[in-house]
């Protein structure tokens, strides 16, 4: 992909920090946007859990260890809203 827009965002960067490879970081942050714009379906669905779960630790989601996918999916998707 290498997109260089989302390879600067900070996003993009922390999740690299964090040891995520750039394939990876660069998922997460696409799949965000795309949700975060609305973009038709959700985007989302299509990361893997792992995936899903640093990015609900990049945004600082409280108690994503005991919730299940859905329930994190969930509440990406209310921290957007907000």
């Amino acid at each position: 992909m290498k997109d260089p827009l989302i390879q600067h965002g900070a996003d993009y960067k922390a999740l690299r920090r964090q040891g995520l490879s750039k394939e990876s970081a660069e998922k997460i942050v696409l799949a965000s946007n795309r949700e975060s714009e609305k973009f038709g379906e959700s985007h989302y669905e299509q990361l893997s859990y792992e995936n899903i779960m640093e990015l609900a630790r990049l945004r600082s989601i409280k108690g994503i260890e005991s919730m299940s996918r859905e329930e994190v999916i969930a509440a990406l998707r209310a921290q957007s809203n907000n």
